[in-house]
């Protein structure tokens, strides 16, 4: 999201840890020597106040909620020396994602515009929303499966209260921290969202009246890497190289493999992982399953704990484990996964069983089944509006020249004042 800003000839630093720093690292040399304007301000992480592992850094890294919230604590004590450095900049304006609400006030004090950025989607925004209000029909049901319609939205929603997070069910610390995100996310300026207009442009302008200020989309922003090896070297190290992950997909047919990713967040409990592996295997298919807290090294003992015995026997050839961050670079055939920072919260709350799993895989991969060709299609027609929405003229990138002349107008318009 950086470079986006910084390809327009704007100046930016990036604020953080020196884990993260050296993630990052490679990327930015890169950007300097193209003469782009970024810079990194490292400050250092307080893992020992709070209990950390050195190197323990973002969630990514979380495997339980003990570590999460001495995460999010460490956190916190950020704010110091992350405020001094900004009332010593002064910039035009503060971007800035939820974790930090304070960033709010800061930028109220400066007279200077805050935007915080969402990584998902404003459908899950406009739900998150919905949920948290005190006529919820949730709160009105007899029973965790008694389905309820969710008013409001622009379209009928239908769930139960089963499917909604602990927080939301019953409050607790997590549900205070969402109330805090809100509240700083109304004195901000807008909403930064890394993803293209005609996704859901229909829950954009509801989230957009609910909320009272601006949204603009600016993403996918990962598709301004324009060759594979910036995509192959965006963020984390990946575990499995690029071209033995290509050169495994290209001795495959097309649209005949299954990706299976539960987002960056996500760490499910062992028995879980073990019905996941025992419906791939029992389905058939071909298959590129992303695990994340597990890894090669580990003993027998704890292998056998989430996986069957022969697994790797029985699917050779016919699927790859990745047990980490994957290339990303891939192509595949179908997907299955969800993305939001709190749901890994949940993982584990309820076990899906591998008949389930087997079930669904096949509904995706098998041929004859009219809502599965309507599915590829519709993803294959917002692929090309995600590409289209990033290059000059799209909506993305519509939107990003407005947000900065916004923005200069702004510090213009404060200058003359």
């Amino acid at each position: 999201m950086a470079r986006l800003f910084a390809v327009g000839g704007h100046h930016v630093t990036i604020i953080t840890t020196p884990s993260n720093a050296s993630i990052l690292q490679n990327s930015i040399n890169k950007d300097i020597t193209a003469g782009h304007q970024i810079a990194l301000h490292v400050v250092p992480f307080p893992s020992k106040e709070v209990g950390l592992p050195d190197g323990l850094e973002n969630f990514f890294s979380v495997t339980d909620l003990e570590a999460a919230g001495k995460l999010y604590h460490a956190m916190t004590l950020l704010r110091q020396n992350i405020e001094e450095f900004i009332d010593t900049r002064r910039p035009d304006c503060i971007v800035s994602d939820m974790f930090h609400p304070w960033t709010a006030d800061v930028a109220v004090r400066l007279d200077i515009p805050r935007l915080v950025f969402q990584g998902v989607c404003m459908f899950a925004q406009s739900l998150k929303d919905a949920v948290r209000r005190p006529d919820s029909p949730h709160l009105k049901v007899q029973s965790d499966y008694d389905p309820f319609v969710i008013p409001g939205l622009p379209d009928p929603i239908t769930m139960t209260r089963s499917q909604l997070p602990d927080y939301v069910r019953t409050q607790n610390g997590y549900t205070q921290l969402m109330e805090q995100w809100r509240e700083a996310e109304l004195k901000s300026y807008g909403v930064l969202v890394n993803n293209f207009y005609e996704l859901d442009s229909a829950y954009t302008e509801h989230y957009k009246k609910v909320m009272g200020h601006k949204i603009f989309h600016i993403g996918p922003a990962a598709l301004i890497h324009r060759n594979a090896g910036d995509k192959v070297e965006r963020g984390h190290r990946t575990v499995v190289g690029e071209q033995e992950c290509l050169s495994w997909l290209s001795s495959k047919k097309p649209n005949s493999v299954l990706y299976v990713c539960f987002g960056s967040g996500c760490r499910f409990p062992d028995e879980q992982l073990m019905e996941i592996a025992c419906g791939l295997e029992a389905s058939g298919h071909q298959f590129i399953w992303v695990v994340l807290g597990k890894d090669d090294d580990e003993e027998e003992e704890e292998r056998e704990k989430w996986l069957p015995e022969g697994f790797d026997e029985k699917i050779n050839g016919r699927g790859m484990m990745v047990k980490g961050w994957a290339p990303q670079v891939l192509g595949i055939g179908m997907e299955v996964g969800v993305e939001d920072w709190n749901l890994w919260v949940d993982a584990g709350k309820k076990v899906i069983r591998r008949e389930s799993i087997e079930k669904c895989v096949r509904r995706l991969m098998d041929d004859g089944d009219e809502g599965v060709v309507l599915m590829r299609q519709k993803a294959k027609e917002l692929g090309e509006k995600a590409r289209r929405a990033v290059e000059e003229g799209g909506s993305s990138h519509r939107n990003l020249t407005l947000l900065i002349e916004e923005l200069k107008q702004l510090r213009d318009h404060k200058s003359d004042g």
